[in-house]
């Protein structure tokens, strides 16, 4: 679970900004966001919409992190338009949510292995 973040912001906005999505609302419940978990971090950023993206992200200049093989591996920086604010309250779809449960099916089927 190892993320190096460069970017522009300062420790204390990035601090606040990454809390800020420790906990997201789906359409009924709350759920822990497991963002630094490297294991999880790229499906998490692909079902993020691009404004999504930009929330957690801010001023990011490049996130690599620790991949499942042991190398470090970079999530794509392709946001286009300035950062986006703090969010509140992180919100996903039915379909966000549904396509990180899929994603996070393998592991759960490894672990009763």
């Amino acid at each position: 679970m190892l993320s190096a973040i460069a970017t522009s912001d300062s420790i204390d906005v990035l601090a606040e900004r990454l809390a800020a999505w420790r906990t997201v609302a789906t359409w009924a419940n709350y759920f822990n966001f497991r963002f630094p978990d490297t294991r999880r971090l790229p499906a998490i950023f692909a079902a993020l919409m691009p404004q999504q993206q930009r929330e957690l992200m801010g001023n990011a200049l490049s996130w690599r992190y620790m991949a499942r093989n042991g190398a470090w591996a970079a999530l794509p920086i392709n946001c286009t338009g300035p950062a986006a604010g703090i969010t509140a309250n992180p919100r996903l779809s039915e379909a966000q949510f549904a396509r990180l449960v899929e994603n996070s099916e393998a592991d759960g089927v490894w672990v009763r292995l």
